[in-house]
């Protein structure tokens, strides 16, 4: 009963924050697109129709925001052969040269910088990324927005959080909770993980605001 009740406390506390951040063309500020794949939606065993709570707000927010600021949009998405050992843990998603793998064609309209691929849940071991955090030190906030908050936003976001950190850089990470979002099965309460990953991020220093607006 107690661990109930203070999941329930954490989901009320996460519901009642209702925070709105305002974003201005500064050049300072950057958006990381999580896994917004054909995979992680409509197709494969991973499929997830909640992903439909976001992207209305999602793709708004990145129509706007890259009319001046697409340099500062980054795509990163799962990308596996089929011996990858990842999918030993996670069913077959994410093949690489496959439609699955393909961003989602709702937002490939969306013009952007470049496109990092990763093969393992948490993008920031890739070195791609990681140097582009490092050669971009004018950039003061980064957005994660996509899926799975509880899985690859999670783990990436808390990672560029910490190695900033671990050398002085100050930087704010933002998690929009109106574009973030995760799936729901017998063995996997989407509220369940869904509140507790946001209250985790909170935990760990990272900025949990419901929505932003891009002011141009």
């Amino acid at each position: 009963m107690k661990i109930k009740d203070s999941v329930l406390k954490i989901k009320e506390s996460q519901e009642a924050n209702n925070t709105i951040l305002n974003v201005q063309n500064d050049g300072k500020t950057a958006v990381v697109v999580v896994d917004m794949i054909n995979d992680f939606y409509t197709s494969s065993a991973m499929a997830n129709p909640l992903v439909n709570n976001i992207l209305f707000s999602m793709k708004n927010f990145l129509k706007d925001f890259s009319s001046s600021n697409s340099e500062n949009i980054i795509f990163i998405c799962e990308s596996h052969t089929k011996d990858s050992i990842e999918l030993n843990t996670y069913p077959v998603h994410g093949v690489s040269g496959t439609e699955g793998a393909e961003i989602i064609s709702y937002l490939s309209d969306i013009p952007f910088e470049k496109k990092i691929l990763k093969n393992c849940t948490n993008g920031f071991h890739v070195d791609t990324f990681k140097k582009w955090l490092l050669n971009n030190q004018n950039i003061t906030k980064v957005i994660f927005v996509g899926v799975c908050i509880d899985i690859c936003v999670m783990q990436i976001a808390m990672s560029t959080k910490t190695f900033c950190n671990q050398i002085n850089r100050s930087i704010e990470v933002i998690i929009p909770k109106n574009m973030v979002e995760t799936y729901d099965s017998s063995d996997h309460d989407r509220d369940l993980f869904y509140y507790m990953s946001l209250e985790l991020l909170k935990q760990s220093g990272c900025s949990i605001v419901n929505n932003i607006n891009f002011i141009s």
